[in-house]
């Protein structure tokens, strides 16, 4: 019997385009600059392992004439992250219905805290965040902090992610889960497997 809808936030709660964030503020390396952050350094930064200042320390030692362009980026980045209201607001009804909401997410700090801002979180009943684990998806021990933390159980719990890898790590765990290749399909893939379970 499923009590517990666990989301993941890229692509599920808030939207977030990477391509759409770089091309915003460089004119000119933009793809080197994607590959530079994105191909592995921005999963150390949802783990909490940089600060804000460390990661523009690293991109202006890589692009020295980019350096203001790179301050912006690390300063604003968090304002290319926007809810998706329909979903957000979503939450409220599944706490009607009885359910415990929780999320599970690859983030760091500042973006919690942008989130946290706008209201993203404030019908949850718990979340946990990469960084302040210094784990990240789709390694099963932050599936286990979460299980742990609020004393959940897999087999009870509906898992949302955008990632393929993260929902496969999930299902292995035991959660129910669903893929997201659409976020704007994500209510009706909750009621769909609600209604199936």
């Amino acid at each position: 019997m499923l009590k517990n809808i666990v989301f993941d936030l890229g692509n599920v709660l808030v939207k977030f385009d990477s391509n759409e964030l770089i091309y915003s503020f460089f004119n000119e390396r933009q793809e080197e600059v994607k590959s530079f952050y994105f191909d592995s350094l921005w999963d150390e930064y949802d783990q909490g392992l940089y600060s804000v200042e460390e990661m523009i320390e690293k991109g202006v030692k890589q692009f020295p004439e980019l350096e203001l362009n790179i301050k912006e980026l690390m300063y604003h980045w968090t304002e290319f992250v926007i809810p998706l209201k329909d979903n957000v607001a979503y939450i409220k009804d599944l706490k009607r219905f009885g359910y415990n909401v929780y999320i599970l997410s690859n983030i760091p700090e500042d973006d919690t805290k942008y989130l946290r801002s706008l209201g993203v979180f404030d019908n949850i009943d718990g979340g946990v965040f990469s960084y302040e684990y210094k784990k990240i998806k789709p390694d099963p021990e932050i599936f286990h902090i979460l299980l742990k933390k609020y004393d959940l159980k897999a087999s009870e719990c509906l898992f949302l992610d955008d990632r393929k890898d993260n929902v496969v790590a999930a299902s292995n765990l035991g959660f129910e889960t669903i893929e997201v290749k659409d976020s704007s399909k994500v209510i009706d893939l909750i009621k769909e497997k609600i209604s199936e379970v």
